[in-house]
């Protein structure tokens, strides 16, 4: 339909499949097969069709689809690959940022799934405290300052004033498509909900909007200049799960230790196997050597507490670099690989620090300083009487 003033047409967030008799309810099978054929599984294609209607004043969308954050088992089950909802939109000459108003019909995850999104990169950030540990994702150990600055933000937030008439349009917009959501749980209960979004221009205070309220606000923590969305994980837009993991590599007592292997894959003449209880060295040749043992404890003493600077989330950047050394500890095993030439105009080696990437048990890409791992990647020269 279209006038002069207003047009409404529909876009599509492409099919999903349903069960035929939640579809049809009562109605015989027999009857609405003839119409709409099952596939085996008992399920019917349904059209997942929203509403786009353009006025002079704003562009209002009914209904959003199912969107991109189901898992893969979800997008099986009803047979969505992808959504399709943003790229029908571009069809129309429109963008995600270009709606001004959403309206929901309902809330099936079918009508109101695309109403929000992940971040560009489709992440999320779990934090959940376990035995008195903050673990992200149920994967990593969460660093101290990274929780305790979080938690000290959500305790400490102000409202500094509420968006400008002015403003409120821009704002509005940008907290819906950069926005990340916040959910705040006490056991298994939502105690709070908000969206946090982009610093205010004079990046003294942050845009966030708290859920079910119409009113986006400028909030502060009295004392600090600055914008907090850093604080939550944020980088450029996107959550990063390395910006919450611990950067621990080894921390490990002496009296923990049962066996090092170091092989330097430059130099084999360097490379030495240690096994505790008794100490004992064999050298690349596989023959015992004789040891210092103040220098051999020296080393056992300097597993406590080794850090990486920074996880790094591309792997393929070692692709092309050369291994340096491998060192097994007990039974983790790290590897370290010089930064390539192509590499080295970064911000990896500001300051002249030399650094090395590194891997743990083939996990992910580490950078690593030599001041502080050059402790325990010795050569076998210096525990040598």
């Amino acid at each position: 339909m279209k006038n002069d003033k207003v047009s409404v047409g529909i876009v599509s967030d492409g099919t999903f499949l349903l069960d035929g008799g939640a579809v049809f309810g009562l109605v015989p099978k027999t009857l609405w097969e003839r119409n709409m054929k099952p596939d085996r599984r008992n399920r019917v294609r349904l059209g997942l069709n929203c509403m786009l209607i353009r006025t002079l004043n704003a562009n209002i969308l009914v209904d959003t689809g199912i969107g991109s954050k189901e898992p893969e088992i979800t997008k099986e089950f009803y047979g969505h690959s992808s959504s399709k909802l943003a790229t029908n939109l571009r069809k129309e000459g429109i963008s995600a940022k270009d709606i001004d108003y959403v309206v929901l019909t309902h809330l099936h995850f079918e009508k109101c799934g695309g109403a929000t999104k992940m971040d560009r990169e489709g992440n999320i950030i779990d934090l959940t405290k376990k035995n008195n540990n903050w673990i992200v994702n149920e994967k990593f150990e969460v660093r101290n300052d990274a929780i305790e600055t979080l938690l000290s933000t959500i305790q400490k937030i102000r409202i500094k004033n509420p968006v400008s008439k002015s403003g409120y349009k821009n704002v509005m917009k940008y907290l819906a498509t950069t926005g990340i959501n916040v959910e705040i749980f006490e056991h298994d209960k939502m105690i709070k909900s908000y969206i946090i979004g982009s610093s205010t221009p004079d990046h003294l205070a942050t845009y966030m909007i708290i859920k079910n309220n119409k009113t986006p606000y400028a909030i502060h923590i009295p004392g600090f200049n600055g914008f907090l969305s850093p604080r939550y994980g944020v980088q450029n837009n996107i959550l990063n799960q390395n910006l919450w993991r611990s950067t621990k590599v080894f921390d490990l007592n002496s009296n923990e230790i049962k066996k090092i292997k170091y092989s330097n894959l430059i130099d084999s003449k360097n490379s030495y196997w240690l096994t505790c209880y008794p100490v004992k060295v064999r050298d690349f040749n596989n023959n015992y050597i004789n040891y210092n043992n103040i220098k051999v404890q020296k080393l056992l003493n300097s597993f406590k507490k080794i850090n990486c600077e920074a996880f790094k989330k591309n792997k393929k950047r070692i692709a092309n670099s050369k291994q340096i050394e491998e060192l097994i500890i007990n039974n983790d095993t790290l590897r370290t690989y010089q930064i390539s030439d192509s590499l080295s105009i970064s911000r990896e080696d500001n300051f002249n620090v030399k650094r090395k990437f590194a891997t743990l048990n083939n996990g992910d890409l580490m950078l690593i300083q030599d001041y502080v791992f050059n402790k325990i990647l010795i050569s076998i020269d210096e525990i040598k009487n």
